[in-house]
């Protein structure tokens, strides 16, 4: 078969076979100019350690001006970095293109996003980041408010380095005080464990700044010991102890912030002591709305089963004409009426999917109306209860 001759749904192992059959000149040649290129590469790094200065005519960023020598020694390998199988931007985006035939078939077992991205790079697409959408794994920095709102609907919150760590557990401190919240332990536990987060990153930020400038004392003294094994193994130990010295002082920060966080939890607890009454309304008002929120989602339960139920025998129907289709038809036309049901399957779940959530999210605002109304009462009847 020729290579005009083929098509997108030829098998993938075959068009390999067809572009090394049909490039094999080609690959012969490039694969010697690499390894020539290596060869230059090691000859030009040998007469700038033997031949020219000792030291660099410029600074060094970070480093002493004297490490030229020992940057082109034997330790040191100067290679090209073309790949030498590759050798013209045609093959590059078949196999980009196969690579993404692959994926799109089982997306289930890749990440589809990095299958284009790929494909993207090997056509030498510009800034393809701005063309593809943000990955939806990566989590972007939010505020406070957000991340309790985020964490009301099950979305986990998650802290960066950058943000006001302060600022965010005072607000996720407010927040956990809440009858909603305290109501409900798993957002709780989900919260307190952010706000371990933040103190984490916030104690991580603290010691790093206090070691940082003899971590770079100890990596300079390293590069100028270059060749001296003893003076490099005797850094080598007091950078472990540096590293150790450094992770006890960040758990130091961390309990010394933690038991402070309990001692403020403390004392405003204390703080709001009630009378037994008003208690006790308080306590009816909780189980109300755990009554409620047992029951709602009692319901999305039953809801999401039946929806379940009927994706599967929507689908069992779709395979079962995609059967007869495939038997009955004559194999030209039967080609384009499968690849016609495989639509309408994928069609269908995303549909569903896409109902389910739609229930699911009625069925969280319907918790937060019913939750809201409770607290509601409850203010009126603590009011009243005080009159």
């Amino acid at each position: 078969m020729k290579m005009g001759e083929g098509n997108e749904q030829n098998p993938v192992g075959t068009t390999l076979a067809l572009i090394e059959r049909g490039t094999k000149v080609m690959s012969a040649i490039h694969k010697r100019l690499h390894y020539a290129q290596k060869i230059e590469f090691k000859l030009l790094a040998k007469v700038f350690q033997v031949y020219l200065p000792p030291q660099y005519p410029y600074m060094v960023v970070g480093g002493n001006q004297m490490i030229k020598q020992q940057d082109f020694d034997d330790r040191v390998d100067i290679i090209p970095v073309s790949d030498p199988n590759i050798f013209s931007m045609a093959q590059r985006v078949t196999l980009a293109q196969q690579q993404l035939q692959l994926a799109t078939a089982a997306p289930q077992l890749h990440n589809l996003r990095e299958a284009y991205r790929r494909m993207y790079d090997a056509m030498g697409v510009d800034n393809v980041e701005t063309l593809l959408k943000p990955d939806p794994d990566l989590p972007e920095p939010m505020s406070p408010a957000t991340e309790n709102s985020g964490a009301m609907s099950g979305s986990k919150p998650k802290a960066f380095p950058m943000q006001d760590h302060i600022a965010h557990i005072e607000a996720h401190a407010e927040f956990m005080f809440t009858r909603m919240v305290q109501i409900n332990p798993q957002l709780y536990a989900m919260l307190q464990a952010h706000v371990s987060e933040h103190i984490a990153l916030m104690a991580g930020m603290q010691v790093q700044e206090k070691f940082k400038q003899q971590f770079e004392q100890i990596k300079q003294q390293m590069q100028q010991a270059q060749g001296n094994q003893q003076a490099l193994q005797q850094l080598s130990q007091q950078n472990d102890q540096l590293v150790n010295q450094s992770a006890s002082e960040q758990a130091k920060i961390e309990a010394q912030m933690t038991k402070q966080l309990a001692q403020d939890e403390e004392a405003r607890i204390s703080r709001e002591q009630q009378d037994p009454l008003v208690k006790l309304k308080q306590q009816e008002i909780d189980l109300k709305a755990m009554e409620t929120q047992m029951n709602l989602q009692k319901d999305i339960a039953i809801d999401s089963a039946k929806l379940d139920l009927e994706r599967d025998k929507l689908e069992a129907d779709t395979s079962i004409d995609l059967m007869k289709v495939s038997a009955d038809v004559k194999k030209e036309d039967s080609t384009e009426a499968m690849v016609l049901l495989k639509e309408n399957m994928a069609a269908t779940r995303e549909a569903m999917k896409a109902e389910t959530e739609d229930r699911r999210n009625r069925s969280t605002e319907r918790i937060a109306r019913e939750n809201a109304r409770s607290r509601a009462n409850g203010q009126g009847k603590k009011t009243a209860g005080k009159n």
